[in-house]
């Protein structure tokens, strides 16, 4: 094995240690990876976490959404979410990427307290690795309003 696959190697080992040690679904350290080892409880990723009747009250994205200024009403052509999202959130200044967007919205400061404290920040919360090939793909989902 070359150098640069070494490290390569260790860096995703430290990865999944990471989200192991950071599930919300473990029972133990490193006891399991959401949807690998453990049940998935957020299959469709958004949606299954932004419900009506979550411990945080209201939390569906259409209400979400409604506090970003400018955010246009996208209920009539949004199906499946964060999917349809890219219809407008694509590579490029604005608006910003969904990528970008999502992540700033759960790790950035004023988020990060929030789903890295009581969600543990998992990354499997929103996205599913296939294990057979190590593609890290998004969970969406229809939508909930």
């Amino acid at each position: 094995m070359t150098r640069i696959h070494l490290v390569g190697a260790l860096a995703m080992a430290i990865g999944f240690g990471t989200i192991c040690a950071f599930s919300p679904y473990q029972k133990g350290p490193g006891a399991g990876l959401p949807g690998i080892t453990t049940k998935d409880a957020f299959p469709k990723g958004c949606v299954s976490c932004h419900i009506q009747k979550s411990p945080l009250g209201d939390r569906r994205l259409n209400k979400d959404l409604k506090k970003i200024k400018r955010h246009p009403d996208v209920t009539a052509m949004v199906k499946n979410v964060p999917k349809d999202c890219g219809m407008c959130h694509k590579a490029g200044p604005t608006p910003a990427p969904l990528k970008s967007a999502l992540h700033k919205a759960h790790y950035g400061k004023k988020a990060a307290s929030l789903f890295v404290k009581k969600f543990q920040g998992s990354c499997l919360n929103c996205h599913a690795l296939n294990t057979k090939t190590g593609a890290m793909t998004t969970k969406s989902g229809p939508k909930n309003w």
